[in-house]
C-alpha cells in the first residue's frame, strides 16, 4: 500500500460506523494495517491475482443475490454497494502482502486476458487499487438512508488526511489548511442549501397550483372522472388478493379514496391534505385511528408501483400490521398512501364496527353542481326526498336505481348538447357504476344528506387455486357515502348484476394467465422476502462450494516469498538467492548509510523512495535494470541465463565501485 498510513483503516472504521457493522470494519482495518508490520511477503503472479479478482465478482455477486432475495428499504443496488469494503478486500489484502504494490490491468478485465493469452502484447500498464480501495470504501459509507452532520466532517477528515501527502510545497501549511476549510465550508453549504431552495420552490408552486383548484391536492389521484373506473373494467389481470381471516365470508368493498366535488364530469377532493402517521416499534404497525374491539381481519397481499401507492381498505379500518414502509400518510377522504416500500407487501388489516376512516362532513358534501341541477332537483322531487328520514330517503334512491336502470359498459349518448349526467337520469337510464354512484350522492345531497364519491374495488371471487379472494380489474367499482345519525354508511346503489356481467366478458386464456400470475405471485413473495422458504438459503449455500475452489486454487499456486534465516543457510551450505544476483551486497552498503529499507517496504517502493533523496549516485535509472534482473533470478520459474548472471554481477560491481556513500 502507497497510502497515508492508517488512512486505510480509518476509511474502513468510517464504513463501518455507518453501515453498523463496525466489528466488520476493524477486523479488516487490522487485517490490511497488519500488513505494514510483518515483514514476510508472497509472491502472486498473475494468473494467482486474477483468481483473487474471481473470487471478489463471486462475493460481490453473493451480496447481490441475498440483497435481491431479501429485500430491504434501501433497494437492491444500494445494498450491494455497502458490502463492497469487504468484498474487495481479498484482492486488497493481495497486493498489501504481495512483493508488487501495483497489478496490471488484465487482472481485472476479462477481455484483455484473453488478448493477452492469444497473442504478445505490449508492457501492460498497472495499477495500485490502494486509493480505489479508499474510495470504495468512502462510497460505501455514504449509502445510507440516513446521514448526520457529523458524516460530513468524518468524510472532511479522511479527504484532509489522504491530501495532506499530496500537498503543494510552494504553500505553507496554513495556507493549504485555510484553502481546504473554506473548501469543506463551501461543500456543506451547496449540500445541505441546495435540496432546501429545492424543497421550497417546489412547496411555493405546490401552493399556487393547490389555491387555483381550491384547496391542496393528493399527489397520488386528486381527481376521477366518469369513465376512468370503466377503463379499469377492460382488464381480466390480477391486482391484489384478499384473505378473510376472520371467516364472515361474503363479498368486501374495498376503498382506495374518496371525492367530496363534483364539476363536469369528474370528482375532486378539496381541502384533503395527507398527513404522515407513526409507526409502532417494529416499523411495520401502523394505527390508523383509535383502537376498538375488532370484528373482523384481513389479509392483503397488494403490488406497489415503484415502492409507493394508494392502499385498498374496508371501511373501519383501525390497524394495519406487517406493512414495511418508509412511510404512511391518510386524509380525511379515507385515502392511505404509503411510500418507500417494497414492490409487494402483505399486511393485516384489523377493522371495527360502526368506524370509519372519513372526516367529519363540511359544506362541500351538500353542494350539488349546477350543469346537474335541473336533472337531479327533478328526481328528488319526484321520489319526495326533501320530506323523508335519512334512513328512508337511503332505501328510497337504492330502489329507484334496482327497479328503473339497468347496467351496462356500452353507453351511448342521446343529446350531444346535455351533460353524461342528465343522459344517465332523463333519457338513457342505463350505465355503469360510476353513474349510479354519482347520481346517489348528488341525490342523498338533494335530501339534506352529507355524501361523498367513493372508488375503490369489489372482492367477491373466490379462487380455489390460491384459496383466496382475487380482485381483478374488472372488479373496479365506485360506490356512495352518506353520513347518516354520526356515522359514515356505504352505498351502493348500482345492480348487483354488474358483478357476473363484467366478468362474464373474460377470455377463455384467463385459467391460463391466473396460473401465470399465480406463479409470479409466489416468486415476488419469495423474492420480496415475505415468507420463510429454504430456496433463499440453498441458493446462497450453492457460492459456497465455488468459493471453495477459488481459495484453493488460489492457495496452491502460491509461493512465499520470506527471506530465510541465515543460520538455516550457514548449516545447509546452499547459496541464498540473494548470494547468486550480488544485490544484498547493495543493499547492505545502503543499510550501513543509514538508507535501508523500511519493513513494509517493497525493493521498488524503497529505490523510489531513494530516488525522491536527490542523491545523484542513487537514481532509479542505475538500480532499476538491477532490480529487474535479481527478480528473475529469484522468482522467473525459467531464471536468467549464464551470461545475464554475469552481466548482473558485473552491473553490481561497477555500481558500489561507483557510489561513493
Amino acid at each position: 500500500m502507497n497510502t497515508p498510513p492508517f488512512l486505510i483503516s480509518a476509511a474502513l472504521l468510517f464504513w463501518g460506523w455507518h453501515a453498523g457493522l463496525l466489528f466488520l470494519a476493524s477486523v479488516c482495518a487490522i487485517l490490511l494495517e497488519a500488513s505494514r508490520l510483518v515483514h514476510r511477503r508472497w509472491e502472486f503472479s498473475t494468473s494467482v491475482l486474477c483468481r483473487v479478482w474471481d473470487l471478489c465478482a463471486v462475493l460481490f455477486l453473493a451480496a447481490f443475490i441475498f440483497h435481491y432475495a431479501a429485500e430491504t428499504p434501501i433497494g437492491v443496488l444500494m445494498g450491494t454497494v455497502q458490502w463492497l469494503p469487504p468484498v474487495f478486500l481479498p484482492i486488497m489484502a493481495a497486493q498489501a502482502y504481495g512483493e508488487k504494490d501495483k497489478m496490471e490491468y488484465s487482472v481485472f478485465f476479462l477481455l484483455l486476458r484473453r488478448m493477452k493469452g492469444r497473442r504478445k502484447m505490449p508492457q501492460e500498464k498497472t495499477l495500485n487499487i490502494s486509493w480505489c480501495f479508499f474510495a470504495v470504501c468512502v462510497v460505501s459509507a455514504s449509502v445510507t438512508e440516513y446521514r448526520t452532520p457529523w458524516f460530513f466532517i468524518g468524510l472532511c477528515c479522511l479527504a484532509a488526511w489522504a491530501l495532506w501527502s499530496a500537498r503543494p510545497g510552494r504553500y505553507s501549511a496554513w495556507t493549504w489548511l485555510a484553502l481546504l476549510i473554506i473548501a469543506m465550508a463551501s461543500g456543506y453549504g451547496g449540500g445541505t442549501g441546495l435540496p432546501m431552495l429545492q424543497r421550497t420552490l417546489e412547496q411555493k408552486f405546490v401552493d399556487m397550483y393547490a389555491q387555483y383548484l381550491m384547496g391542496r391536492m393528493d399527489p397520488f389521484k386528486t381527481r376521477t372522472a366518469i369513465g376512468e373506473v370503466g377503463a379499469l373494467k377492460l382488464s381480466n389481470s390480477i391486482l391484489f388478493r384478499v384473505e378473510d381471516l376472520s371467516g364472515s365470508g361474503g363479498p368486501l368493498l374495498l376503498m382506495e379514496s374518496a371525492y367530496n366535488v363534483y364539476l363536469r364530469a369528474s370528482w375532486f377532493a378539496i381541502r384533503s391534505p395527507f398527513a404522515s402517521e407513526s409507526t409502532g416499534p417494529d416499523g411495520a404497525t401502523w394505527s390508523l385511528q383509535e383502537i376498538s374491539l375488532s370484528t373482523a381481519t384481513l389479509s392483503i397481499s397488494a403490488w406497489l408501483r415503484r415502492g409507493q401507492g394508494i392502499l385498498s381498505l374496508p371501511k373501519g379500518t383501525m390497524l394495519l400490521e406487517g406493512l414495511p414502509v418508509g412511510r404512511l400518510c391518510k386524509n380525511r377522504m379515507g385515502a392511505v398512501k404509503v411510500e418507500k416500500g417494497p414492490d409487494l407487501v402483505t399486511y393485516r388489516v384489523s377493522t371495527a364496527a360502526n368506524s370509519s376512516l372519513q372526516g367529519a362532513p363540511d359544506e362541500t358534501d351538500l353542494e350539488a353542481p349546477p350543469d346537474d341541477a335541473s336533472a337531479v332537483s327533478a328526481i328528488a322531487g319526484e321520489l319526495g326526498l326533501g320530506s323523508m328520514p335519512p334512513a328512508e330517503a337511503l332505501n328510497t334512491i337504492k330502489s329507484y336505481f334496482q327497479k328503473n336502470f339497468k347496467y351496462s359498459l356500452d353507453l351511448k349518448r342521446k343529446n350531444a348538447w346535455s351533460t353524461p349526467l342528465d343522459d344517465f337520469l332523463l333519457r338513457v337510464r342505463s350505465g355503469h357504476c360510476e353513474y349510479f354512484a354519482t347520481a346517489t350522492v348528488l341525490l342523498l345531497r338533494k335530501a339534506g344528506i352529507p355524501a361523498r364519491y367513493a372508488v375503490g374495488y369489489m372482492a367477491s371471487e373466490y379462487s380455489g387455486l390460491e384459496k383466496k379472494l382475487i380482485v381483478r380489474g374488472t372488479d373496479a367499482h365506485a360506490w356512495a357515502l352518506a353520513y347518516v345519525n354520526g356515522q359514515w354508511l356505504e352505498v351502493d346503489s348500482t345492480p348487483a348484476v354488474w358483478v357476473q356481467s363484467d366478468r362474464s366478458k373474460g377470455s377463455f386464456m384467463k385459467p391460463i394467465s391466473d396460473f401465470a400470475s399465480y406463479i409470479y405471485f409466489l416468486f415476488s413473495r419469495w423474492r420480496w422476502g415475505e415468507e420463510e422458504s429454504s430456496v433463499k438459503k440453498y441458493l446462497l449455500y450453492l457460492l459456497v462450494p465455488l468459493i471453495l475452489v477459488l481459495v484453493w486454487r488460489i492457495y496452491s499456486r502460491t509461493k512465499s516469498a520470506a527471506p530465510k534465516r541465515p543460520e538455516v543457510e550457514k548449516e545447509t551450505g546452499l547459496p541464498s538467492p540473494e548470494d547468486e544476483s550480488g544485490f544484498h551486497r547493495i543493499e547492505k552498503r545502503l543499510m550501513e548509510t543509514g538508507m535501508g529499507r523500511m519493513p513494509w517496504e517493497t525493493p521498488y517502493n524503497w529505490i523510489k523512495r531513494l530516488e525522491a533523496s536527490h542523491i545523484q549516485e542513487i537514481s532509479r535509472s542505475s538500480l532499476g535494470p538491477i532490480l529487474s534482473l535479481h527478480y528473475r533470478s529469484r522468482f522467473d520459474p525459467v531464471g536468467i541465463s549464464r551470461k545475464e548472471e554475469e552481466f548482473l554481477r558485473s552491473r553490481v560491481d561497477a555500481w558500489l565501485e561507483k557510489v561513493s556513500i
